[in-house]
Order: C-alpha cells, then sequence, then structure tokens
C-alpha cells in the first residue's frame, strides 16, 4: 500500500489501518493482525522519511498514542497466546484420554 502524498491524508490512512490493526486484536485473528501491523509500521516508516520536514507537536502525539496502542497490543497478544497454549494443554489432555479410552474398550471388546 503506497502512503498518500498530502501528510493529512497519509495521517488518516495511519489510523485507519491502525483501527484495523485493533479490530484484528478484538476477533482473535492473528495471521491478519501480524499482516496490518506489519503493513502499519512500513507506512510509519515511510511517513517519517517523507515528512521528517514538516512534523509537528500534534503529529509527535499521535504517534506516541500509537506507542501506546503497540504496547497494550503487546500485552493483548501475549495474554492471548497463553490462552492458546491453556487450550492446547487441554486438548491434548483430552486426546490422550480419548486414546487411552479407545484402547481400554478395545482390550474389553475383545475379550
Amino acid at each position: 500500500m503506497i502512503l498518500p502524498k498530502e501528510k493529512k491524508d497519509a495521517l488518516v490512512m495511519i489510523e485507519k489501518i491502525n483501527n484495523a490493526t485493533a479490530t484484528c486484536l478484538e476477533q482473535e485473528n492473528i495471521e491478519e493482525l501480524v499482516e496490518v501491523y506489519y503493513l502499519r509500521n512500513n507506512m510509519i516508516k515511510q511517513f517519517f522519511i517523507d515528512f521528517k520536514d514538516e512534523l509537528t507537536d500534534q503529529d509527535i502525539n499521535f504517534f506516541r498514542n500509537i506507542e501506546f496502542f503497540d504496547r497494550n497490543l503487546l500485552n493483548k497478544v501475549n495474554d492471548l497466546k497463553s490462552m492458546f497454549s491453556e487450550e492446547s494443554k487441554l486438548n491434548k489432555k483430552k486426546f490422550r484420554g480419548l486414546r487411552i479410552y479407545s484402547l481400554i474398550s478395545n482390550i474389553e471388546v475383545k475379550r
């Protein structure tokens, strides 16, 4: 995605992509989250390259808010990671239990 030539339009686009990142997180869509996050970061890098001489205090505050968002995002992603890890452990236990039950039931059927 190409960043618009006007600074105001570029900031609006970055904000929209940032909102998309939040939506992906809310939906626990990690694959899309990674793609959108990568896209947004590249747009931010391009913004600083294109508009480094035009930065205002308002722009700096805008990016500080994104930085704050990123810290919260990292915490939420770590929470999701823990949740998925616990689910995975539980599923492994269930699978082992089903396998053992299947083995036992096969032994009893053969008697």
